[in-house]
């Protein structure tokens, strides 16, 4: 244990994390001196976390805190021993461990839901019918609360259906949401599998996602989670979709169920379009295959299918609610017109508490692509390139104004891995694993980062 703690700090480029850290304090002091200079920049004082308050210390929050930390060296010194459930217990564990540093099980699992007025329970507390609310939501969307106004009508709606088969207790829905976004291990195991990597490689990956702050914060008692889960299902089937050289039934199958349950429950679904769309054109340009874009054109035809039945059947009109969503988080129109220095801040500020989530260590590698062995030939490199791309789209067009995309984006952090399946020496994912988990062990301590 403690040669690898040593090796560690021998081989971690500290000097990068440095000035990494150095960066951000100079973007909060002149985010701060904009603020109180008369220059509104749309950025909270704690530049880039668009939210975040100081935990309420417990003995018994610091005292799982230091359990997390612990149980993270150790999961580290024996990842190669792990077998597939002992390595979905400790995916599990080292999450739930660091949400007990909250201090306790209300802050952990209630808290969100118990101290706050706006959240999508606050609306499923409201329903009387299920199918009704569905049925009606393009009529009542304006009225519901911030989140849920924005969002597709399932997710309140699949909140509603754990709250009301826990027989209406918050901590019943708490542990259910909780459950779901834990299943995230299930397609992520399967994504590194189709990878051939060996186990221990593919333990160690799944162990550092795990240890990611942005995963280990946010993978519980959040429908962003839930949205992982589902977009990590779209993702192993993009795979599958990828190299096709033929209609692949059952890789279609799986992207239009991940598909299509990511987009029921928000609208930045529309991200998993725009990287289907470009890998298609990619593949067929670059490799010369027509098969990725049948593939993904059946999926796109299946996922127009599956609308208008909702349609029919729910009368619930998802185009409707798209637009009506983009008028209520945009008001007056694109704000690079209307704000733009609160259009740039907000930029720098969504793309910065991405990385700042994925924790220093990860981030100062991405300015060494060297360590990373990175292969432009391989869809491990070309495919988060694509999705990094789609994303910059989005905040191009003025998306996630409000920020908090650490636990909005949190997709985006599965393609952060991918970057990572090549590369050569273990002592680099050892690197980035323990910083990612002493940065979550301070993080987890300190904040708390739910609304």
């Amino acid at each position: 244990m403690l040669n690898q703690l040593k090796n560690v700090i021998k081989t971690t480029p500290f000097k990068i994390i440095i000035l990494l850290i150095i960066g951000w304090i100079f973007m909060i002091l002149l985010n701060y001196y904009l603020s109180n200079h008369h220059f509104f920049t749309g950025s909270r004082i704690t530049f880039p976390i668009s939210v975040v308050y100081f935990s309420k210390f417990t003995l018994q929050g610091i005292l799982f805190s230091f359990i997390f930390l612990f149980t993270g060296i150790l999961l580290l010194n024996n990842y190669k021993k792990l077998n597939y459930w002992s390595l979905f217990s400790s995916y599990i564990i080292i999450i739930l461990l660091g949400n007990l540093s909250q201090g306790s099980l209300h802050y952990t699992f209630l808290r969100s839901f118990i101290d706050t007025d706006f959240q999508y329970f606050h609306d499923v507390i409201q329903i009387k019918n299920g199918y009704d609310f569905i049925a009606h939501y393009n009529t009542i969307q304006d009225t519901l609360t911030m989140h849920a106004k924005t969002h597709p009508p399932f997710a309140v709606w699949i909140q509603y259906i754990l709250y009301t088969f826990f027989n209406k207790s918050v901590l019943g829905l708490s542990i259910g949401l909780s459950v779901l976004g834990l299943m995230s291990f299930i397609p992520l195991y399967k994504i590194l599998t189709y990878f051939n990597l060996e186990k221990s490689r593919k333990n160690l990956l799944i162990i550092i996602f795990a240890l990611i702050p942005a995963v280990n914060i946010y993978s519980i008692v959040s429908i962003d989670a839930v949205f992982l889960f589902f977009s990590l299902i779209f993702l192993y089937g993009t795979l599958l979709i990828s190299k096709s050289t033929k209609i692949n039934w059952f890789g279609i199958l799986v992207t239009v169920i991940g598909f299509t349950l990511a987009n029921s429950i928000t609208f930045s679904g529309t991200f998993l379009a725009c990287i289907a769309a470009i890998l298609s054109i990619f593949e067929l340009i670059k490799h010369k295959n027509y098969y990725p874009l049948y593939n993904f054109i059946i999926v796109g035809i299946l996922f127009l299918i599956i609308l208008f039945i909702s349609n029919i059947l729910l009368d619930y009109n998802h185009i409707e609610a798209f637009l009506n969503a983009s008028k209520l988080e945009n008001p007056n129109g694109f704000r690079g017109f209307e704000q733009p220095l609160v259009y740039i801040f907000t930029r720098i500020e969504n793309i910065s508490e991405i990385l700042l989530f994925l924790s220093f260590g990860f981030f100062a590698y991405l300015f060494i692509p060297k360590n990373l062995n990175l292969q432009k030939q391989d869809i491990s490199f070309y495919l988060p390139i694509i999705a990094f791309g789609s994303l910059l789209l989005m905040f191009l067009t003025g998306a996630y104004g409000t920020g908090e995309t650490a636990r909005a984006c949190l997709y985006i952090y599965p393609f952060f891995l991918l970057l990572l399946i090549r590369i050569a020496t273990v002592q680099t994912l050892l690197n980035i694993a323990y910083i990612a988990l002493f940065q979550t062990f301070f993080m987890q301590m300190v904040g708390d980062y739910f609304w």
